[in-house]
């Protein structure tokens, strides 16, 4: 009887050409008196005479069409966009005018409390501008030019008048094959669950998304400061110098505690294969190659404790013997969600070995590093 019912009001407003609010009422209540709610319109769900209804209204088929991230009105972020200082030539507040806009899907997962787990604050569909394209056309000039001219340990820092930090190497904003997956969103839609009653809030001003991160800890409300440095610690070698073998890494982490990285230290328990096409941004191909190694962030965590800070504000850099170097961030390495793992490679009878680092997700060969030697884990205060 409630089928008939609600099947003659949805005829009855068809006929009377009454559209959107009351339209969509109707079929809310067709919905739950079939005791389902489709996630999209088929022919299962959609009779024939309500198809042109479906067409028509522009609210209806953004809630049941096939896509499940427009299924809510995005909401527009207050703010303005933040200011580009440091080792550049041409600081200024950054301008996204002329920039395309970018579009990531977040699940927001915050760190754990003391004595709580850690907590999932919704599902986000974000729209704004990449940091990439934002501090693309920023000339770099870095303070230490002099002993290394590349651009593999640059990094950059987003900050906010209360002091909340995120880093981001230039790798992540340039070098990995989505380099569009930081941005500072300014729109921003939910992502609700089509079957229960979870609802969360939304934010109201601009905000920095890390899409990547699995823990949130790189989300910044309100950026005021994005800054380009290069990373401060220096070195020891010269270009050219072969061969690059180093028996041991050693790892200068914060304070002054240091530790090796030798062969029993890589472990054989968890062994990745990477395939792909080597391909540098200067000298371009080099053909097929495959790494095999070991995750390096489970290498890290058995001699390093660390924080949801060290996530948010932590990089290493790692060198070789002719003074090459390459930045990662902590949350690169150790806070992935597409599991693009950054490899350490043991090849003891290669005399540029014996350890490689091979990062997985990276388009570029650049931050491919053989013959590591030497690095330091940094905390950006």
């Amino acid at each position: 009887m409630q089928k008939n019912y609600i099947r003659f009001l949805i005829h009855f407003l068809h006929d009377n050409m009454k559209k959107y609010a009351l339209l969509l009422l109707a079929i809310s209540f067709f919905a739950c008196g079939l005791a389902q709610d489709p996630d999209v319109v088929s022919g299962e769900t959609l009779k024939p005479g309500e198809l042109q209804n479906y067409l028509d209204n522009p609210v209806i088929r953004a809630k049941y069409n096939n896509d499940p991230y427009d299924n809510e009105r995005a909401v527009k972020l207050d703010g303005k966009m933040p200011c580009v200082s440091g080792e550049i030539l041409n600081p200024g507040q950054a301008c996204v005018e002329k920039l395309q806009s970018r579009t990531v899907m977040v699940k927001e997962f915050f760190p754990a409390r003391v004595n709580s787990a850690p907590e999932f604050r919704g599902a986000f569909q974000y729209t704004g501008y990449s940091l990439s394209d934002i501090v693309k056309d920023y000339v770099v000039s870095k303070y230490n030019k002099s002993e290394f001219g590349l651009n593999t340990d640059v990094f950059v820092v987003v900050e906010n008048d209360r002091g909340d930090k995120a880093v981001f190497s230039w790798g992540e904003l340039f070098y990995t094959q989505d380099n569009h997956d930081i941005i500072l969103a300014t729109h921003v839609r939910p992502v609700f669950p089509s079957a229960s009653d979870d609802k969360w809030p939304l934010p109201e001003k601009i905000r920095l998304i890390a899409s990547n991160d699995y823990i949130t800890v790189r989300n910044i409300d309100r950026p005021s400061k994005i800054i380009i440095r290069s990373f401060p610690e220096s070195f020891p070698g010269s270009k050219g110098l072969r061969p690059l073998f180093s028996p041991t890494i050693e790892i200068k982490g914060q304070g002054a505690k240091t530790t090796i990285i030798n062969a029993a230290e890589t472990g054989r328990d968890i062994i990745i294969s990477h395939d792909l096409v080597f391909f540098g941004m200067h000298k371009g191909l080099k053909g097929p190659c495959n790494y095999t190694g070991v995750p390096l962030s489970g290498v890290l965590k058995q001699k390093f404790k660390f924080s949801n800070t060290d996530l948010a504000r932590g990089m290493i850099a790692i060198g070789a013997k002719d003074a090459y170097r390459v930045v990662f961030t902590l949350s690169e390495i150790l806070n992935r969600t597409d599991m693009a793992e950054v490899l350490l490679l043991d090849e003891p009878d290669n005399e540029d070995g014996r350890f490689i680092v091979h990062p997985g997700a990276d388009f570029f060969a650049d931050r491919h590093l053989k013959g590591a030697k030497l690095a330091y884990i940094l905390l950006v205060e």
